[in-house]
């Protein structure tokens, strides 16, 4: 969530270390969604999404207004349905603790694969790339472990199960490098593949083969062997002839 779309007709108050956003309207459409800015770091949260049932509905140019750490909304209008508003409302802005954020209203805790280190409205944070985590609730970002040697994770993972290896290595009980003469492109469960013939590759745990050179062709080889070696595998175009690379 990157913080609440353009709208006009909105209020935002301060309460504690966050300006509050309620409510407003586009060109064609009322809002009823609730978002906190964490000033501190500059991070919006969502308190409540728009459309919920619960809590005003939709409006803007409405009143609102901050005490301690409390907030009211008064009044409003809605273009679209419902006309004017004289109901009143009031929330209390609670901070969520470490290992939670604030979802629909209610502090829940950060999912597997996230962490949230500090009290405040701020959402959980996802573990890095290439690590995991399995606990619910997680306060600290060492909960993160690392995914094992050779191997990634998109960030938020929270199992090793989604440590796949990378590019140039395939699972083999462990993630192994590619045996010169194959190759692996892309991180996943995909197995190393045997370059083609016009290519090779001299050193193992390569993400590519090389081409033959302008002027050489790919040699016939065994199936069993693998092009590994320039020499073996591109060959020389007879006189007078030519091959692009």
């Amino acid at each position: 969530e990157n913080g609440p779309s353009a709208r006009m007709g909105h209020a935002m108050v301060g309460v504690n270390d966050s300006l509050l956003v309620f409510g407003g309207e586009s060109s064609n459409a009322a809002f009823n969604d609730f978002w906190a800015l964490q000033l501190t770091e500059m991070v919006w949260s969502s308190f409540r999404s728009n459309g919920n049932s619960n809590g005003p509905t939709a409006r803007s140019f409405f009143g609102m207004a901050s005490l301690q750490s409390k907030v009211v909304v008064y009044g409003g209008y809605n273009q679209w349905g419902g006309g004017n508003f004289g109901d009143t409302w009031e929330f209390a802005v609670c901070r969520c603790p470490a290992g939670a954020e604030r979802k629909e209203g209610m502090c829940v805790l950060c999912p597997a694969g996230k962490v949230k280190d500090r009290p405040g409205p701020q959402a959980c944070t996802s573990c890095p790339a290439a690590k995991y985590s399995v606990i619910i609730g997680a306060t600290e970002m060492s909960t993160c472990l690392d995914c094992p040697a050779n191997s990634w994770a998109p960030p938020g993972s929270s199992l090793e199960s989604h440590c796949l290896c990378r590019a140039g290595f395939a699972q083999n009980v462990t993630c192994i490098a590619c045996s010169a003469g194959t190759f692996k492109a892309t991180n996943g469960t995909d197995p190393c593949t045997a370059c083609g013939k016009g290519s090779f590759a001299q050193s193992p745990a390569l993400t590519a083969c090389t081409l033959c050179q302008a002027g050489k062709y790919g040699a016939n080889l065994l199936a069993s062997n693998l092009r590994i070696d320039e020499a073996a595998s591109c060959l020389a175009c007879p006189a007078n002839s030519s091959s692009p690379a």
